[in-house]
């Protein structure tokens, strides 16, 4: 009796080595060399705002990763921002898919210039994505808040913030303190109605019914952009 009680647990720890054995070759070895990895839930689409259910995870061994795939602790670093390329489901996620939450027109919005001889008064970091609230000079008459779309120099060139102060993402308004040039006009995201509101307060229009062509070229009148510094965990515009 004891000798069959011996062999029959000898058999179960055979087969229980096989099982083992097997587990380790079909899923064992994989489980050790793989690492979790961030990846598109669904089909992303551009312009889309980034949410965590948007996201799974999945494992992938080295050589499956790829380069500057996030790992799923490091979903903070894409929540809230915009996707930029298409990212088909079950992708493997990277932080240069993904831009600034500003960066993107509103249905209804449009490019609008800022002529450098319109403006008394600009701060100097100023830059694209910004957000900024137009006054006329008197200081009481507001003429709305706008997202800036471009900052440009005198030679027309985009001004942003010197390379030895910024390795990666945005600096605070009060860090930027070296640009790659002087501002000299800006373009903002607006309304075709809330750029009106701007050209009427500088121009006298000559005909109502007529609106680019319905304003003189000389203003007597400036503005003044007010810079405003975006704070964590206030909604966009």
């Amino acid at each position: 009796m004891k000798k069959r009680t011996r062999t029959i647990i000898g058999l179960i720890l055979i087969l229980s080595a096989i099982a083992m054995m097997f587990f380790w070759e079909r899923s064992g070895r994989e489980q050790m060399r793989s690492i979790p990895l961030l990846v598109a839930d669904r089909d992303l689409k551009p312009g889309e705002l980034a949410v965590a259910s948007m996201f799974d995870q999945r494992r992938a061994g080295a050589e499956d990763q790829v380069n500057g795939a996030l790992k799923p602790e490091e979903i903070n670093k894409i929540l809230g921002s915009r996707i930029l390329y298409p990212i088909p489901k079950n992708s493997q996620i990277v932080e240069k898919s993904f831009g600034s939450p500003h960066h993107f027109m509103e249905e209804g919005q449009g490019i609008f210039l800022i002529r450098g001889d319109w403006v008394f008064s600009v701060s100097s970091s100023l830059r694209k994505g910004d957000r900024i609230r137009i006054y006329g000079l008197d200081g009481a008459t507001e003429l709305g808040e706008f997202q800036v779309a471009f900052v440009k120099d005198a030679q027309g060139k985009e001004v942003t913030t010197g390379e030895g102060e910024i390795q990666k993402g945005e600096l605070a308004i009060l860090d930027r303190a070296h640009g790659t040039g002087r501002v000299e006009e800006l373009e903002i995201l607006a309304e075709i109605g809330e750029y009106s509101e701007i050209l009427e307060y500088l121009f006298s229009p000559i005909n109502p019914e007529d609106f680019f062509g319905g304003y003189s070229d000389i203003s007597s009148k400036k503005l003044i952009i007010q810079q405003e510094e975006e704070r964590k965990g206030e909604p966009t515009r």
